[in-house]
């Protein structure tokens, strides 16, 4: 799950392209916003793509139901929030319990939340005196 450039994305296509990890395929890639480059750097490695987005799903429990039916249709085993923004509904979490993996920049919640993203978490963790990020 992705919502902006993929460099975590392109990360993850890269490694198991050149076999650092390993048993592992991704099977979709869903964004929260359609114009993530996310979605092009996986339509450059054949990845299949799928956007549900606020826009055109407003109501948080139609767009959950929608999230939870795209992932089924890909038979999804394990979620990968690569750079996902978005707070995922509690029955997307239960539907996918201790098979999600989050990456994130920075520790959460600390530097984490609106704005939050890409160079601006590790200048935060800087700012603050963080030694880790």
């Amino acid at each position: 799950m992705v919502s902006g450039g993929g460099t975590n994305l392109q990360a993850v296509i890269d490694g198991i392209r050149d076999g650092r990890i390993e048993n592992a395929r991704i099977g979709l890639v869903l964004s929260g916003n359609a114009d993530a480059y996310a979605l092009e750097r996986a339509g450059k490695a054949g990845v299949k793509t799928a956007v549900v987005c606020k826009r055109d799903f407003p109501d948080a429990e139609v767009r959950a139901d929608e999230i939870l039916r795209v992932l089924n249709a890909a038979e999804t085993d394990l979620v990968v929030m690569a750079g996902y923004i978005n707070i995922l509904h509690p029955r997307v979490c239960r539907a996918f319990a201790g098979r999600i993996i989050n990456i994130h920049p920075a520790l959460l919640p600390k530097h984490g939340g609106e704005g939050y993203f890409g160079i601006r978490v590790h200048e935060a963790v800087l700012l603050a005196g963080d030694r880790e990020s």
